[in-house]
């Protein structure tokens, strides 16, 4: 893939990612589930009732929520059940640009002082400005390329 599919495939990411920032919140702490259910005051033996399982079933069904076990279809089909969409998304602290330059910045920099302290043994010592500048040389190679190094 070129330079520019990565870059433009990371910021059509980024922009579809932009709605769930407004969004992005956690888990209540009883789950969605039983939250959503609760709230609309829908008892457990009507939810049942609407999946066509017991309502013991939907005990489990929250309780592996809670407990990070529930697969995406079962919670789908609660959602279902629920008359509710499942959303399902990873969301970065700030956006996968950001989250991609940090890395490549973390390398470069990495790269860079390896390089540096092997020259400083060599009595080849070489000054911070031009430390900066070959750490930012780097950085932009790194995040022109975005070689799937960056994760090692």
């Amino acid at each position: 893939m070129t330079y520019l599919n990565k870059k433009l495939q990371l910021r059509q990411l980024d922009e579809q990612l932009k709605p769930a920032y407004k969004f992005g919140i956690d888990k209540p702490p009883s789950g969605w589930i039983k939250a959503i259910r609760t709230g609309i005051s829908m008892t457990s033996t009507q939810l049942a009732k609407r999946l066509n399982i017991s309502q013991q079933a939907i005990s489990k069904l929250e309780k592996s929520e809670m407990e990070e076990t529930i697969s995406i279809g079962k919670l789908r089909e609660v959602g279902n059940g629920l008359s509710l969409k499942l959303v399902y998304y990873f969301l970065p602290e700030e956006t996968l640009e950001k989250m991609v330059e940090d890395r490549a910045l973390k390398l470069a920099k990495e790269i860079v002082l390896r390089t540096s302290m092997q020259m400083e043994i060599e009595n080849q010592k070489i000054h911070d400005k031009k430390l900066n500048h070959s750490v930012q040389e780097r950085l932009n190679e790194l995040m022109r390329t975005l070689p799937s190094k960056l994760w090692d």
